[in-house]
């Protein structure tokens, strides 16, 4: 036999061999984990696990208190705008929410990264949607009353079938 017959099968089982050598199964919160045998390993990996869960539970309520300023600063801003009157805020406290409101909106802006570029984009996209649902409002108008006046020319139009079909031939001129 030759070599050559035997080369797909030898690269198949090379590549099955390399493989069941590098894939190993993650030993992740395995209990037959050998290095989780000792008192100690499990211990520190307890305190390494109520770690990790304590910073995440403080970013959460970093961040949700942060929301809630941004939200309320939004509201207050929101009110005195609204009303076209100032904000139930006095003096500093307005003026905290209205720096914190700037403060988030900025955030935002760079967060989204919006160049003057892409802002000037989304104005005319805006502007774009604009106009094309003041004319879709058009339409939908022009179709209604075109609707009211077929259906006020159908109504005639019965009127005068009905009319014509009890003797009244003057009706049925149409």
């Amino acid at each position: 036999m030759k070599l050559s017959s035997f080369a797909p099968a030898l690269c198949v089982l090379a590549l099955a061999l390399t493989a069941g050598f590098t894939a190993t199964p993650s030993r992740a919160d395995d209990p037959n984990d050998p290095a989780m045998k000792s008192k100690k390993m499990r211990e520190a990996d307890a305190a390494e696990i109520r770690r990790l869960n304590l910073a995440e539970a403080a970013y959460v309520q970093r961040r949700d208190a942060e929301y809630a300023q941004n939200w309320q600063a939004w509201r207050a801003a929101r009110a005195g705008s609204a009303t076209g009157q100032p904000s139930r805020e006095t003096g500093e406290t307005a003026a905290l929410s209205a720096e914190r409101y700037d403060s988030w909106r900025d955030g935002r802006d760079q967060q989204l990264a919006y160049s003057s570029a892409s802002g000037a984009q989304y104005q005319q996209d805006m502007r774009a949607y604009e106009d094309a649902r003041r004319a879709s409002q058009t339409d939908r108008d022009a179709y209604a009353r075109a609707r009211s006046d077929y259906e006020a020319a159908m109504a005639d139009w019965r009127h005068d079938v009905s009319a014509c079909r009890a003797g009244a031939y003057e009706h049925c001129q149409r």
